[in-house]
């Protein structure tokens, strides 16, 4: 297994992994190049600036994506979702349907009237061919209206001896249900990627979680705030865990690749 940080080393191989947590500022967007090709991204960020990061992905500004996964509605989150639904071809979108009054989400909501959608639950397993996508939260009957942040579909990527945790915004009241045989039965040895839930707030902060997953790499998605994102004790307990922190705002877009 080749694990790249940052810039580029080598050139990876066409049928390996490359994640790219992009810079979009305070918000998530995550692609996932699969081996062999097909195109995965979670989240869409505050704004438009995805836009850009999906055009280079293509030849001639085409815009295909196998899936697309949306979180939770919040805007940070959804917003260049709507706009890739309005220019990008589009196979599927994996989601976790709530009760939440906002034009962002009523826009995506009337999107997928023409886009197949996929309602998951913990559990669930979506096999892209080497590479599976593990539900780990939400489960199956719970409303969150009261803390949107808690409904967020969280996924565990395993690829090989490969894995990575994607954690949307979820608070620690929610992770700490967190399913741990799920996630050992997946799992071999320390985790490899961890992102960051919620920009690294402390609501979200779960300390028994990262010790026991012990990540290698944190990844924060963040961009300049009036919230304190990332939290100093959230950074110091990771690096204290042996996890090296990677911030968008400071190292702009994160890359992975693993063949």
């Amino acid at each position: 297994m080749v694990f790249l940080l940052g810039k580029l080393l080598a050139v990876p191989r066409k049928n390996g992994l490359a994640i790219k947590v992009f810079d979009v500022g305070q918000g998530d967007a995550i692609l996932l190049r699969l081996p062999g090709g097909a195109k995965v991204l979670i989240d869409g960020g505050p704004d438009y600036e995805v836009d850009r990061y999906i055009d280079k992905e293509f030849w001639l500004n085409g815009c295909h994506l196998d899936l697309l996964v949306l979180t939770h509605p919040h805007e940070d989150h959804l917003k260049g979702l709507n706009r890739l639904l309005e220019r990008c071809r589009v196979d599927k979108v994996l989601q976790r349907t709530v009760t939440y009054d906002s034009r962002g989400y009523k826009s995506w909501s009337a999107h997928l009237e023409s886009v197949d959608g996929i309602e998951v639950k913990i559990g669930d397993v979506i096999n892209l061919g080497r590479v599976k996508l593990v539900v780990v939260w939400p489960p199956r009957e719970q409303e969150f209206s009261e803390n949107i942040n808690n409904s967020s579909v969280s996924l565990l990527l395993d690829y090989g001896d490969f894995e990575a945790l994607f954690l949307g915004d979820l608070e620690k009241e929610a992770s700490s249900m967190l399913d741990k045989e799920l996630l050992s039965k997946y799992i071999d040895g320390r985790l490899e990627l961890y992102k960051t839930p919620h920009h690294g707030s402390t609501d979200s902060f779960n300390p028994e979680l990262i010790a026991y997953l012990k990540p290698k790499l944190c990844a924060v998605s963040v961009g300049e705030n009036k919230y304190g994102h990332p939290s100093d004790e959230v950074l110091g307990f990771m690096s204290g865990q042996g996890c090296k922190v990677k911030r968008t705002d400071e190292s702009g877009t994160i890359e992975l690749f693993i063949n």
